[in-house]
């Protein structure tokens, strides 16, 4: 099909993807989405479960996409033009079964470092890998639990070569966009450390899987009982 051109090309456009296609169904409607917010001077941001996807190379799970981007009145008039219903501050395409979610109106993380993607005629912008991990590492630390550790790790394994690992520091986390409290801005560092010492020392006989496996560092981490005095 041909990229689109006016909103109600792109209804039509959207309306004949096919969504058992799921990489291709997803890309393709971030980009029409992006175009035409981009249209109205509004640069929407990939973030979340799809930007974790993209650069881990993992099978494409999720069902939504998270935006972050400013002016919820214009981007729901785009979205209601593209086809989307409305549920509160989220849209649904029935046909397609994706939900678009604007979590944020900023980012948190760097403007520098976003990443844009071509596929297909259309350009996506995606968060930058090394704010996706802090991220990820961040609501580890807010809500306990281990499991946004699994995609920071896999996104390190998966993307050693491109992170700038200079990026991460105590001073650096500690202030805005993240404002981690100086506590958690130490332990978030021990593990980011710890687990690039482990991708540094594998040898060949470690697989994406050994590395990729949680550690008692996952759960200290989630439970903050990582003694920061010893660090």
């Amino acid at each position: 099909m041909a990229t689109p051109s006016s909103i109600q090309e792109s209804r039509l456009y959207l309306a004949q993807l096919d969504p058992e296609n799921k990489f291709d169904t997803m890309m393709k409607m971030a980009g029409v989405i992006t175009k035409h917010l981009e249209e109205e001077g509004i640069q929407p941001i990939v973030v979340g479960g799809l930007s974790v996807e993209l650069y881990s190379r993992e099978q494409y799970t999720t069902r939504d996409i998270d935006f972050v981007a400013p002016n919820h009145h214009q981007i729901s008039r785009v979205l209601d033009q593209l086809g989307f219903r409305s549920y509160g501050k989220d849209f649904y395409h029935d046909e397609l079964n994706v939900s678009i979610e604007v979590p944020s109106t900023t980012l948190t993380g760097d403007p520098e470092k976003i990443v844009n993607l071509s596929y297909e005629g259309f350009t996506i912008n995606v968060i930058g890998i090394e704010d996706i991990i802090i991220d990820r590492i961040q609501h580890a630390l807010n809500t306990k639990t281990t499991l946004d550790l699994d995609d920071a790790r896999m996104l390190m394994i998966t993307q050693y070569d491109e992170i700038d690992w200079t990026y991460f520091n105590v001073h650096t986390l500690m202030q805005e966009p993240y404002s981690m409290m100086g506590i958690d801005a130490k332990r978030a560092m021990y593990w980011i450390e710890n687990m690039h010492q482990r991708i540094e020392d594998a040898d060949e006989s470690d697989t994406v899987e050994t590395l990729a496996a949680s550690t008692d560092i996952d759960r200290q981490l989630a439970r903050g009982t990582i003694n920061v005095e010893d660090l």
